[in-house]
């Protein structure tokens, strides 16, 4: 405030309230730690290689940075392992099914192909392919196999879902197609 007063001009029109502005914000600038002076801010900032001190040793501050690329791999080794585990249920659940049974849900679901396509490369009658899907896919659904699921938790996780009149409807596909759907494919 003295510093204010004694710079004071009141021939300069200034108010006195200008002065004890300015004086008071250098000073809280000076005891803060930060100055008035355009500086480089690379000049005045720390590495990334400094070392932090901790109960484990010595650490830089880059390895207490979040990498957002290793949890995201992470992730998807979660999800690898989780899918290999299922395809290995499914061929378990698979295997009981019958040899026409088995192949027309593969060419469906793995191979992608159509009803017709599949009636075509067996030689069967039209609609053959979606009774032998139809059949197997009940067949699946035994209390064998379905424990087996269980044990992964895809009957908790997505067996529900899609499983009303109107759902079938809109979709076109049963609860069990659209899991085989959503989880293997």
């Amino acid at each position: 405030m003295l510093a204010a007063v004694s710079d004071f001009k009141p021939a300069a029109n200034y108010a006195l309230t200008t002065y004890f502005n300015y004086h008071a914000t250098n000073h809280f600038r000076a005891a803060v730690g930060i100055r008035n002076s355009r500086r480089d801010p690379l000049n005045a900032s720390c590495s990334l290689d400094d070392p932090v001190s901790d109960e484990y040793g010595e650490t830089t501050k880059i390895d207490m940075l979040d990498d957002k690329s290793a949890q995201t791999a992470f992730e998807n080794v979660e999800t690898v392992l989780f899918r290999e585990q299922l395809r290995a249920v499914m061929t378990e659940c698979m295997d009981t099914l019958p040899e026409a049974e088995r192949g027309a849900i593969e060419k469906y679901y793995y191979s992608g192909l159509t009803f017709a396509q599949i009636d075509k490369i067996n030689g069967k009658a039209p609609a053959t392919a979606r009774v032998l899907i139809d059949r197997g896919l009940v067949k699946l659904r035994n209390h064998k196999n379905r424990c087996r699921l269980k044990e992964l938790g895809i009957i908790e996780r997505v067996s529900y879902r899609m499983s009303g009149l109107t759902a079938f409807n809109n979709m076109g596909m049963s609860s069990v197609e659209y899991t085989v759907e959503k989880l293997i494919l």
